[in-house]
């Protein structure tokens, strides 16, 4: 999108990663007047939303980031209006086929393969865990540290019937596209509380998607500012020396991060930086990286951004 020999000036502010997030929070601080460069790894923009057609269609489908709910998504809502965009009402035809236990049942709830009574305890306990969670706070959360858990572990700890194990598993890659293994039960449950700390409305919220879908709305906001994403940059470390493994360095008083924090731990920062699982700060800092042989794969996710003097500037949007 920009060549590479453009940028020899420091910026007010280097956002790593071109995931939805990263590519509003570049939009809105330059719109805020602020100089800013957008880093992404691999040779598209938009990190987990990623869309494409049908071979030999016009119909858009989603491969990552397909689902919203409108009524509670609503930064997304404001980006798809902002676009011209519209959302799709999910096709409530045909019947639902759950698979839980080694077992299969049809119908709009999985009443047929776990007992509902044990399911409520089991969602009760959930409830009392979401109820110190602030959706708002992102992972800056307080008094959660309990559940800083591999889900795997909390789900162990539920001692949940195996079905209704499932139906948990089932619903936690729904919402978080990763293996239990793979995230942290406070991922989860903060995913719940945006569901008004309803898991059981998380369950089966009634779903919408993009017309364009969610990889075409971030390649919109993409092009808005193509001009400062640079494709193909994966950055190796952040710190705040002047080594340089291959001699390019840039600088930045604020640093934004449009990745998940599990990619981030992969960066090297330096010593008086700070890198924590709920948020990711780096104050004045520098960044290296190097030229790819080939584009890093993954997924794009939240974004954490702090200042020099730890404050945030103008018209920052929220994550």
């Amino acid at each position: 999108m920009v060549d590479s020999e453009q940028y020899d000036e420091p910026y007010d502010s280097v956002v790593i990663g071109a995931g939805f997030a990263g590519l509003v929070a570049a939009r809105d601080l330059i719109e805020a007047g602020h100089s800013v460069v957008v880093l992404e790894a691999r040779d598209r923009a938009g990190g987990r939303t990623y869309s494409t057609t049908f071979p030999g269609t016009d119909v858009v489908i989603d491969l990552g980031a397909e689902w919203f709910d409108p009524k509670r998504h609503h930064y997304v809502a404001a980006e798809v209006a902002r676009y011209g965009a519209h959302f799709v009402e999910a096709d409530k035809e045909g019947a639902s086929r759950w698979f839980l236990d080694g077992q299969h049942a049809d119908g709009d709830e999985p009443d047929g393969l776990i007992d509902l009574a044990e399911l409520e305890q089991v969602l009760d306990r959930l409830r009392a865990d979401i109820a110190p969670v602030v959706f708002a706070n992102g992972f800056d959360q307080v008094n959660t540290a309990q559940l800083d858990i591999p889900f795997s572990e909390y789900l162990a700890g539920l001692d949940a019937p195996p079905a209704i194990a499932d139906l948990l598993r089932a619903q936690s890659y729904t919402l978080t596209g990763a293996l239990p293994e793979e995230f942290s039960a406070l991922v989860y449950l903060r995913e719940i509380a945006g569901f008004d700390n309803d898991p059981a409305y998380s369950f089966f919220a009634s779903l919408a998607r993009i017309d364009i879908g969610s990889g075409g709305l971030a390649q919109r906001v993409a092009d808005q500012i193509a001009e400062h994403v640079r494709l193909g940059e994966p950055v190796t470390s952040v710190t705040d020396t002047t080594s340089r493994p291959d001699g390019r360095v840039r600088s930045t008083a604020m640093t934004g991060f449009g990745i998940p924090s599990r990619r981030a731990l992969g960066l090297r920062f330096g010593r008086a930086r700070q890198l924590t699982m709920r948020g990711l700060k780096a104050v004045g800092v520098q960044f290296i990286w190097r030229e790819p042989t080939s584009p890093e794969s993954g997924r794009g996710g939240s974004t954490a951004r702090s200042s020099r003097d730890g404050s945030l500037p103008p018209r920052l949007p929220p994550c």
